[in-house]
């Protein structure tokens, strides 16, 4: 090859040529997919563009056409390959329809697929169906759904594995309808779970407890309760058996808002970090041997310790890519074969999609590769920049260098998805890399001498005091992330539009192209020019919204860069939070206490129960405010002969509707159509 050629990069990293036509076809199946569509649809697809493919090649009597369209026809044949698995897996947990299911019986027995997940107010369990049970007959049936028990008089013991009884009350999974709300419904698809219903504890049996466990079973349970019976401090005890086990059940809503704010809620992932800390723990321990003839049995062991190790933390995501990733480089220094991380990387994904292709889709899964993919492009450029001859120095040059690499290509995924920046990155991950790496070591060896009082005492008390001074530091990092780092809106725009900037500059840093300049100047022109007219937008916009919430009826009006609330609670909620950074819009000081309220010429009211109706008087949009009475209808539409109502209700909606239809008035239930905006 000649000196100074640039390489493509499919010959760099081979693997691409697979990866991109798969990652196609699974976002073809996403986007394209019809219910019915037809079961032998993609063989037939599949057999079809390939044959295509191969004529066209032949008949043009070039080697190098044929060549072409034989390429082709392969990234057809991968294209089609991950749509059919998409197919047969939605085919293989696709659920009853809700009518059937409530029509074949009264009873449903479910096995718990998953550690439950506590809400709020509710714990949240995935099952998965088994029986339909009626008092004559029993059918079997397949399929996924979610069950929302209420925490209040909530004594069940219900756990991972265990079958429950519970009633036929299914309902559709929807969007609340929101703006800029997490599209659930879709989520939810993606992992095959299409019902839901919400239970309280008197109308779920506990069918059977699961009484066979597996060696991984047993061994997780002794390793989480060794950790409790050990570790007395809550905080320290949640972050033990979160990095250790990958359990996060524990963890508290305000310690997990810290690592957020800080960047560093990786930790609590069994992640790439993880593995090559227990890889290097084991290499400590070869290395005490002095044998070189021993290290093959160092990857060996490794390898199966590490598989071991993920298996038994729950075989998350971003654990199974590290597992899979280490396995590449022990099989390639065994083969004797050059290290390529980027064609690990691919080889790694194509695997996990190749096994569930809508994990790409996933939060984790996509944070967790492009962490890695920034590592790979950007940590040695970034070490080469400066070098120590002190060893101490030149560790947290590189733990300053692997920080920055790894935000570089994140920053803007968790820009789009979290609407945050954590501007303390660089100190929090340094802070976090040795405390994580303290603490997961003497996790393992509290395990291992768990038996032994006195030494477990005194591993657990230095475990705790390391946590407690790490949590410390934490919590003052945090406070430097100011308010206006955790709502920044990147739209999927200027998602692409940062992504372009990053790669232009790259490339001109590292080949020096006067063209990557070009582009980096037009993509910040063009982020500037999408900025500049959300400001005028925002400025000039007024909208009221009434939102969709479980517990009131929401109502705001939003004028310029400031929100006002005329309904409902002052907090920020989950349902509205969203909202208030897509559209710019800070809370203005105080309440806004009008119950009549003028937009563009149409006039709003706020209608409470104990509003007087012998006032008539015209409204074009009239909102029922509360739903503790019932309302008489027809005398509520005499008195004030909307053009539009809204309500928030799902026990009055029958007969709101009927009486609107009589009297050609506009209904709006936000339980069921999701917010409502206007203008």
């Amino acid at each position: 090859m000649q000196s100074g050629k640039t390489v493509p990069i499919w010959e760099k990293a081979p693997m691409i040529r697979l990866v991109l036509p798969f990652i196609m076809g699974i976002l073809l199946y996403d986007k394209l997919t019809e219910k019915s569509i037809n079961y032998y649809l993609p063989f037939i697809a599949l057999v079809v563009a390939t044959c295509c493919c191969l004529i066209l090649g032949l008949l043009s009597l070039s080697k190098k056409r044929y060549q072409i369209a034989a390429t082709v026809a392969a990234m057809i044949s991968i294209c089609t390959l991950a749509f059919t698995i998409c197919f047969y897996q939605e085919q293989q947990y696709k659920v009853q329809s809700i009518t059937e299911l409530k029509s074949s019986s009264q009873k449903i027995l479910a096995q718990v697929s998953a550690i439950p997940t506590l809400k709020n107010k509710t714990t949240k369990y995935e099952l998965c169906l088994l029986k339909l049970i009626d008092k004559q007959t029993t059918k079997t049936i397949k399929g996924k759904a979610l069950v929302y028990l209420y925490t209040k008089n909530n004594r069940l013991s219900i756990n991972f594995g265990d079958t429950i009884l519970l009633p036929n009350q299914w309902q559709a999974i929807h969007n609340a309808g929101n703006p800029f709300e997490l599209d659930f419904e879709k989520n939810c698809a993606r992992k095959h779970i299409y019902i839901q219903q919400f239970l309280s504890a008197e109308q779920v049996f506990v069918y059977g407890k699961k009484n066979t466990y597996s060696f991984l079973e047993k061994t997780h349970q002794y390793c989480i309760s060794t950790i409790e019976e050990s570790i007395k401090d809550s905080t320290c005890k949640a972050l033990l058996k979160a990095m250790l086990l990958g359990d996060e059940q524990d963890i508290d809503p305000n310690t997990r808002s810290a690592y957020n704010d800080t960047g560093i809620i990786h930790i609590i992932s069994i992640s790439g970090a993880h593995v090559a800390i227990l890889f290097a723990a084991i290499s400590f321990l070869f290395q005490l041997t002095r044998q070189q003839k021993h290290q093959w049995l160092k990857f060996i062991f490794s390898l199966a310790l590490i598989w071991f190790y993920v298996l038994l933390a729950g075989a998350s995501t971003p654990a199974l890519r590290a597992a899979i990733m280490f396995s590449l480089l022990i099989l390639g220094n065994v083969t004797k074969q050059q290290h390529n991380p980027l064609n690990q990387l691919l080889t790694t994904a194509f695997i996990l999609l190749l096994l569930r292709p809508m994990w790409l889709f996933n939060i984790g899964f996509q944070l967790s590769f492009v962490a890695v993919l920034s590592l790979i492009i950007f940590y040695k450029p970034l070490r080469s920049l400066y070098s120590s001859p002190h060893r101490i120095i030149q560790y947290g040059i590189d733990a300053i260098a692997a920080s920055i690499a790894a935000e570089i290509l994140v920053a803007p995924l968790v820009g789009y998805y979290f609407h945050s920046f954590p501007p303390m990155f660089i100190l929090a991950n340094i802070l976090a890399g040795i405390a994580m790496g303290f603490i997961l070591v003497m996790g393992m060896i509290l395990l291992l001498v768990s038996k032994i009082g006195f030494l477990a005492t005194i591993v657990a008390t230095v475990i705790v005091f390391v946590s407690d001074i790490f949590h410390r530091i934490i919590g003052i990092l945090q406070a430097v992330n100011f308010s206006s780092f955790r709502s920044i809106y990147v739209s999927p725009t200027v998602l692409i539009l940062l992504y372009l900037f990053i790669t232009a500059s790259t490339f001109f840093v590292l080949k020096k192209k006067k063209i990557a300049i070009w582009m980096s100047f037009l993509s910040l022109l063009l982020i500037a020019l999408v900025h500049l007219e959300r400001s005028i937008s925002i400025h000039r916009q007024e909208k009221f919204i009434v939102f969709n919430q479980s517990k009131e009826v929401h109502c705001e009006l939003i004028k310029g860069n400031h929100y006002s609330i005329l309904n409902g609670d002052d907090s920020e909620t989950f349902a509205t939070k969203n909202a208030h950074i897509a559209y710019g819009a800070s809370y203005k000081n105080g309440r806004d206490s009008r119950k009549i309220i003028t937009l563009e010429n149409h006039s709003i009211l706020l209608l409470h129960e104990e509003y007087n109706l012998s006032k008539a008087f015209p409204i074009d949009i009239l909102i029922i405010t509360s739903w503790e009475k019932p309302m008489n209808i027809t005398k509520v539409i005499q008195t004030f002969l909307p053009k539009q109502i809204v309500i928030s209700s799902n026990g009055q909606a029958a007969a709101w509707a009927e009486q609107c239809k009589r009297a050609n008035i506009n209904l709006h239930n936000t339980k069921s159509q999701g917010a409502f905006i206007y203008p």
